[in-house]
């Protein structure tokens, strides 16, 4: 499964087709929106998430504890599932959106290829931000302290392995990034 080793290829044959022609369209299809940016709506429901994070707390302890069970590591249907999982976040959806990107300037389609440019993008954009977090918190992977969920320490997720850079998840950074990016474009696709 070295599919990654392709995208370079891909994507630099992508940038070496000649532009597909497409139906006139207007060359700034963006307005300019005098709405707030924040709301008090949105105040309420960011706090609402954050309690209900802290809420979580000892939930999350516990699910830590049960999850590290022997019988369950050893599972072989679960962590099959979970190397599934884990290949969709790294390097699936840089695969996706290079692909779409790919297969929409080979076919003319520049939403298609507007889509997987921008979400791939999007991808790379959480992926570095998520990368300087994660250093910088340098949080404790679950393995190495199941009792601890609080293991932090500033500047720890800087070293070389990968043992101290549990928070925040990259998995969550990408598939955020992916929906805005794919929100953003058929926004600009459908507008109402």
């Amino acid at each position: 499964m070295r599919l990654v080793a392709l995208l370079p290829l891909a994507v630099s044959l992508a940038f070496s087709l000649p532009p597909a022609a497409v139906s006139a369209q207007p060359t700034d299809t963006t307005r300019i929106s005098a709405d707030p940016l924040f709301t008090s709506r949105d105040a309420l429901l960011a706090g609402g998430f954050v309690l209900g994070t802290i809420a979580m707390y000892p939930v999350d302890r516990y699910a830590a504890r049960h999850l590290q069970s022997p019988t369950r590591q050893e599972n072989r249907l679960l962590r099959k599932a979970a190397k599934g999982f884990e290949f969709m976040g790294t390097p699936g959806s840089i695969i996706i959106g290079g692909s779409l990107y790919v297969i929409g300037r080979a076919g003319g389609n520049e939403r298609m290829a507007d889509l997987g440019l921008h979400g791939t993008e999007a991808v790379f954009v959480a992926l570095g931000t998520v990368g300087l977090l994660k250093g910088l918190a340098g949080r404790g992977r679950p393995l190495l302290d199941v009792g601890d969920p609080g293991n932090f320490k500033l500047g720890r997720g800087f070293k070389k392995n990968d043992d101290y850079r549990a928070f925040p998840s990259g998995h969550t950074a990408m598939g955020f990034a992916a929906a805005a990016a794919v929100t953003a474009e058929t926004a600009n696709w459908w507008p109402k």
